[in-house]
């Protein structure tokens, strides 16, 4: 997964890299090539309106263990252009490989950033496998149309036009996950003392060195329009106030 990350974003990396270096050492340019294609995203979904007229939105960026950024947007639309049918739902998603010859520059695309797998009966390894089974439901049914299903989830079309894969990345839908974590212990096993783990190991927040940089480069954590004031609710003659540290409040 990490390799087909990088690869999405080669190209740019490669023309600023010295003689002998690789992508991964260098966690600055990952960090500027993903900042410039975040704001390209962000100015196609604002200014050209992609999925249509933008009532709200914000997107919040965040980093994996492994360091590599990723963004969650939460798009909210004006209601004439919201999608409130499944008919609506395949204008902007699209659940079947492209067409390798009439479109084999997007069908490539697909299959080499796309597709994770096998699991299943091809490979009962996976790390995906729970109790014989892939845990994330793959392969899903085939559908002739987009459905709501169970719990309001959709189930997109998926015709059996015979172009098949046993796993396809899916999507999680979620836009604040909270800061990455880490168990640790500094100690030594080789005194044979009994390990208290409530005392001994500590919970850590982790940061990473592209998160680091992202940080020292000051390019924002999040994003949000329209800009939202705070106004602070309080009971009546119980507002906060300010006073400086020599004012008398008798």
């Amino acid at each position: 997964m990490r390799h087909k990350y990088l690869d999405s974003m080669i190209l740019e990396i490669k023309e600023c890299l010295k003689e002998g270096e690789e992508a991964q050492n260098r966690p600055d340019l990952l960090c500027r090539v993903f900042k410039a294609k975040l704001s390209i995203l962000n100015d196609k979904i604002m200014s050209d309106e992609l999925f249509g007229t933008i009532v709200s939105v914000v997107h919040v960026v965040e980093f994996q263990k492994r360091g590599l950024p990723h963004a969650h947007f939460l798009i909210i639309l004006k209601q004439s252009a919201k999608y409130l049918s499944p008919k609506t739902y395949d204008r902007i998603v699209s659940e079947k490989f492209p067409d390798k010859i009439s479109d084999p520059y997007l069908y490539g695309l697909v299959m080499k950033h796309m597709m994770d797998g096998p699991c299943g009966n091809i490979n009962r390894n996976n790390l995906c496998i729970r109790d014989g089974k892939c845990k994330n439901y793959y392969p899903k049914e085939f559908s002739e149309y987009t459905t709501h299903g169970k719990g309001n989830y959709l189930v997109y079309r998926r015709r059996n036009d015979g172009r098949t894969a046993k796993a396809v990345k899916y999507l999680h839908k979620y836009i604040h996950e909270g800061h990455d974590k880490v168990m640790f212990r500094i100690g030594s096993d080789s005194d044979g003392s009994v390990v208290n783990e409530i005392t001994d190991f500590q919970n850590a927040r982790w940061v990473s060195p592209r998160e680091v940089l992202w940080r020292i480069y000051g390019f924002p954590l999040f994003g949000m329009y329209p800009a939202i004031m705070q106004f602070q609710v309080h009971l009546s003659n119980f507002q906060s106030i300010q006073s400086e540290d020599d004012t008398d409040l008798e």
